[in-house]
């Protein structure tokens, strides 16, 4: 059993894994930038220790490299972010049709409620937007039930959010997309498992290629 300290340690370790896992997808710590334990401890206002086990936990993630004696944010490559791409389609697919099967009335509300606050952000605050949009792909996954499912596509979101493809869309692809999850919340809504499955598969096979071809354009990655 873990000490009052230890368990104090292990709270603070996640509140920091979150926080700076947050901060990488979002883009406010950049690909290639170096990651100071002290500086983060500062910023975050507590002791290296927990910053230190957040840091394993990342790099867990594969969201930082270790080069030398340095930590620096990992830059997905254009492969990667196809791979990932790839299988979050398989496995939201097959997340939307569960959901359809039996819907969770309150979880299906919370979809709701996140599809019509996305069309507001979208308008004006982009990192807001992109913020909503990881929870209504993580809410498709929490109206699946399957725990196993959530904890694999947890590790196939990284990068899917980050800076780089947050700026690869442009209105109109954003608009798109904010129709897509409409469809799939009718579906799942509407008790349609392959419905769902299909229109799940096409969302993300759709926003791999604006992702990969906008990359590439810019020579992003």
């Amino acid at each position: 059993m873990l000490r009052a300290d230890e368990r104090a340690e292990a709270t603070l370790s996640d509140i920091a894994y979150e926080k700076i896992r947050l901060a990488i997808l979002l883009g406010t710590l950049r690909p290639n930038q170096r990651l100071v334990e002290a500086e983060l401890a500062e910023t975050l206002e507590m002791s290296r220790t927990p910053i230190r086990e957040a840091l394993r936990l990342v790099e867990f993630d594969g969201l930082v490299d270790r080069r030398g004696h340095g930590v620096y944010v990992h830059e997905p490559t254009l492969d990667e972010i196809r791979e990932l791409y790839e299988v979050r389609a398989i496995l939201e697919s097959g997340a939307a049709m569960i959901a359809a099967r039996d819907p969770d009335p309150e979880l299906l509300g919370e979809l709701a409620r996140i599809v019509d606050e996305s069309s507001a952000a979208s308008l004006q605050e982009r990192s807001e937007y992109v913020r909503l949009n990881n929870e209504f792909h993580q809410t498709v996954m929490k109206l699946s039930g399957n725990g196993r499912l959530e904890v694999v596509y947890r590790h196939s979101t990284y990068f899917c959010f980050n800076h780089s493809l947050e700026n690869a869309y442009d209105s109109t692809d954003i608009q798109l997309a904010l129709q897509q999850h409409q469809e799939i919340l009718n579906a799942v809504r509407d008790g349609e498992p392959a419905e769902a499955s299909r229109l799940a598969w096409d969302h993300v096979i759709s926003a791999r290629d604006v992702a990969l071809a906008k990359l590439m354009l810019r020579g992003a990655v």
